[in-house]
């Protein structure tokens, strides 16, 4: 698989190193985080690598041991990759790591930014929050619960009895990633252990799931059996416990209350469940992995990739080895923790990697230990940045937006909010282009990186280069080559930022290609169809964007020729494609300093035009064939009564109905696959011919089939069929 790699051009919103603050003392603490000793064998590598290792374009510090840095990789696989990276190194005893289940319930799922700032407060402040664990599914509620083990703040909240890579932290600080498993058991009168397989999850066929309050106000509605109820527990499940505890109820299984103080045992039918008789003692116990059981937090993954700084990747589902957004944690030789996010399924930005990869990136960060968490849609990071308050989402989630997950990681400060230490200026832009504006923001922290609120109203702005001019509200044009100095002095504190301005020589970007659409309300010529080509919108740096070039070729781009454009400037342009020619067309932009940009061009398509009296249209009802020249091959054929159909099968992307339109002209219904799709009214204060009355755009090239029915329109019954024209892309 191959991507187009891009060069990241670092503008005015990227993210450069902060000025540093002096706080020797804090900087020189150490997080007692430790390395767990794995023992597991390493598995296979697989042939996918890094080319070129993490280049950071930006660093900042967030906390005094935690910094956040964003860059790109190279993968021998996809090109050029996204990345961000936060550091947490050990020793500071004002850092701590909090497991968060989504909605404090297992049912309910919420995004890791929602996460974050339900607990963020002031004393407590979140600074980087990460997705977590994957989740069952979609289809129900009870799928929400985290597929593996979920413990927070000692708590046992969810459990399989599956082992899992995890990531624990113990009531010291100490961070671990290793295997974890948790045992779940019931013994009764006859001093039997029997086995419980689940925690607050969705019970599987022939499962025992045993749920307390923590999973919600009720049992799954699914599944049929019996469900013991055990009352007296006096508190939150520990991890290495054993709770005497009463049968208070025997009943049918399926949403069920689940009180406080309670353990519900669901399961089938025909196990040790039916032996269990209201008034009976028994122990529910649960156990973890040795050397886990003063766990504070832990989250797990779905699996392991670094084992004592060896590449190890357990298990190795199919998914391992394809490209996908990820989201990995693990932790150095010196306890620090690495937290490692890379963007995917947005080509060329950013396709993502496969867990080689990832391994590869978290071991080149210092982890030798790690494990991939979920990833895809799922995969997101919050950073506080430097003067803000709260953390904001950092990177790109291949969704659009950020997707509702089971649980999340954070990593919380619990240093309260002191006086202004610091104001700076962001973005924290070193080099602009001639033309480039920049909206400058003061910001202000105290000496624990707290963001504090800066009124805008009370900055003062001014500069010293005279290479641009600056707005009282601290919006900077760079006007002309050179360097300059912005300034900004708010409550009581200045702060300097240096800035290059250089001449514009960087050409705009189109991030996307150009899609020609056949559309409705246009017409065709005596000879060609038009379509109209749409593209994103041109980025650039510097004086901006002036016009785009908009070119057409017919023999797969051996020769181009140009497109003339009613207006230059916008995204847009209409191009006409003579029917049986295979057609390409491509676009580039260029800015008002003269840069033209790369070109970058659609897919190639046929466009096919089916006159009114092809073969391949089969017409019912009365319908009559007239000549006239104006008409699209010079034959048109109408019908005068309602029910005269048009019926039309055809193999392609895009089909339009090229009809007249007039005073006289009246109503269709539009049939596609033999649904009812739109009524058309063809009535118009003039005569207007070859004209597209309806398109229909597919999802891809496919088997369809189109029917114009006349609906007699009182005074103006006449419909015609002109023509229909069908667009087949072609696979380059």
């Amino acid at each position: 698989m191959t991507t187009p790699t891009r060069e990241r051009r670092v503008g005015s919103s990227a993210r450069h190193v902060l000025p540093s603050i002096a706080l020797a003392a804090i900087l020189a603490a150490v997080l007692p985080f430790a390395a767990p000793s794995a023992t597991r064998a390493a598995g296979s590598v697989g042939a996918a690598a890094v080319v070129v290792g993490f280049t950071p374009e930006s660093s900042e510090q967030i906390a005094a041991s935690v910094t956040h840095q964003v860059g790109r990789i190279q993968t021998d696989s996809a090109g050029g990759q996204e990345v961000h990276v936060v550091t947490a190194r050990a020793g500071d005893p004002s850092l701590r790591f909090q497991a968060s289940l989504a909605t404090g319930d297992v049912v309910g799922r919420a995004t890791v930014t929602a996460q974050a700032r339900a607990v963020s407060m002031d004393g407590n402040r979140v600074i980087t929050a990460i997705n977590g664990d994957v989740w069952g599914g979609y289809s129900s509620p009870t799928q929400d619960a985290p597929n593996g083990i979920h413990v927070q703040d000692g708590e046992l909240m969810v459990a399989s009895t599956d082992t899992r890579s995890a990531f624990a932290v113990d009531a010291t600080g100490r961070a671990t990633v290793g295997p974890a498993q948790v045992t779940l058991s019931v013994t009764g009168m006859d001093m039997v252990p029997y086995p419980i397989d689940r925690l607050n999850q969705l019970r599987r066929a022939g499962e025992i799931v045993a749920y307390t309050s923590r999973f919600g106000p009720r049992t799954p509605q699914e599944g049929s059996g019996i469900e013991v109820v055990l009352g007296g527990l006096p508190g939150p499940l520990g991890l290495n416990g054993a709770y005497p505890l009463t049968v208070l109820e025997v009943r049918e299984a399926g949403s069920q209350p689940i009180a406080q103080g309670q353990v519900v045992l669901n399961g089938p039918s025909g196990t040790y469940l039916d032996a269990m008789m209201p008034g009976s003692l028994v122990t529910f116990a649960t156990a973890i992995t040795p050397g886990l059981e003063g766990t504070r937090q832990l989250v797990t993954g779905r699996e392991n990739i670094l084992t004592n700084g060896t590449v190890d990747i357990r298990p190795r589902p199919a998914m391992a080895d394809q490209l996908h957004p990820r989201t990995g944690i693990g932790v150095t030789a010196a306890g620090d923790v690495v937290i490692v996010t890379v963007d995917g399924r947005q080509t060329p930005y950013s396709t993502g990697v496969d867990l080689d990869e990832l391994a590869q990136i978290m071991s080149s960060q210092g982890a030798v230990n790690a494990i991939n968490l979920d990833g895809g849609g799922s995969t997101a990071i919050d950073v506080r940045e430097p003067g803000d308050v709260e953390a904001t989402l950092q990177n790109r989630p291949s969704d659009g937006k950020e997707r509702a997950v089971a649980n999340a990681i954070l990593l919380i400060s619990t240093i309260p909010t002191g006086p202004p230490a610091q104001l700076f200026v962001r973005p924290p832009a070193a080099t602009l282009y001639v033309g480039e504006k920049v909206a400058f923001e003061a910001r202000a922290t105290d000496a624990a990186f707290n963001g504090i609120a800066v009124p805008s109203s009370s900055v003062a702005w001014s500069t010293t280069g005279g290479t641009g001019s600056l707005s009282p509200d601290g919006t900077y044009t760079a006007a002309s080559p050179g360097a300059d100095t912005i300034v900004a002095s708010a409550i009581g504190l200045t702060a300097q930022l240096a800035v290059t301005v250089q001449p514009d020589t960087v050409a705009p970007e189109i991030a996307g290609t150009p899609v020609s659409r056949l559309t409705a309300q246009t017409s065709l010529t005596a000879k060609a169809v038009p379509l109209t080509v749409t593209w994103p919108a041109a980025t650039d740096r510097g004086t901006g964007v002036a016009s785009y070039e908009v070119q057409r070729s017919t023999d797969g781009g051996a020769s181009w020729s140009g497109v003339t454009l009613d207006a230059p400037g916008k995204p847009k342009a209409l191009v006409y494609a003579v029917p049986g020619e295979v057609m390409r067309v491509r676009v580039r932009a260029v800015d008002r300093a003269g840069n033209p940009g790369d070109w970058t061009q659609g897919l190639r398509f046929r466009v096919i035009a089916y006159q009114d009296g092809s073969g391949k249209i089969a017409y019912k009802g009365t319908w009559k064939s007239t000549k006239s020249a104006p008409n699209f091959g010079g034959t048109v054929k109408y019908t005068l009564k309602k029910g005269g159909i048009a019926t039309f099968a055809f193999t392609g992307s895009q089909v339009a109905w090229v009809t007249l339109k007039g005073p006289d002209r009246g109503q269709a219904q539009i049939q596609i696959d033999g649904k009812a799709a739109a009524t058309v009214d063809n009535r118009a204060s003039r005569t207007v011919v070859r004209r597209v009355a309806y398109v229909k755009l597919f999802t891809g090239t496919g088997r369809h089939e189109i029917t114009v029915k006349s609906l007699g329109t009182a005074g103006r019954p006449r419909v015609d069929m002109d023509a229909l024209v069908v667009v087949i892309p072609i696979n380059d």
